[in-house]
């Protein structure tokens, strides 16, 4: 239930951010989706880290592996999203938030069976 808590809540700072640069200010959205990314990682680190996890690993292991995690994740969320735009032929809200929850399964997987995990 923590991670839905945490993972929404980054989901949205995500979200939110790159909508918003992205339809307010006209920046591309590819640019805006990593501007969303950068901050929704703070959340998702920090909320995992303490809350979903309670991880006892020191933050120099748990953090390198998330940063691992986060940018696979990302990776997963560019291509998506760049699959998408190609797909229906211009940038759009629906494929950016699409992108987010594909990207967020992925480092739901690989939060709790690596990142976060106590060895």
């Amino acid at each position: 239930m923590l991670f839905g808590l945490v993972g929404i809540t980054a989901a949205v700072v995500h979200f939110l951010l790159a909508s918003a640069l992205f339809t307010y200010l006209g920046i591309n959205l590819f640019v805006a989706n990593v501007f969303g990314f950068l901050l929704a990682i703070s959340v998702s680190y920090f909320g995992h880290y303490y809350l979903t996890f309670r991880s006892r690993q020191a933050h120099r292991t748990a953090i390198t592996r998330f940063v691992v995690t986060a940018l696979t994740g990302f990776a997963v969320n560019n291509l998506s999203l760049a699959m998408m735009t190609w797909a229906i032929g211009y940038e759009s809200q629906w494929s950016l938030g699409t992108a987010i929850l594909v990207a967020a399964a992925v480092v739901y997987l690989l939060s709790g069976r690596w990142a976060f995990a106590v060895r």
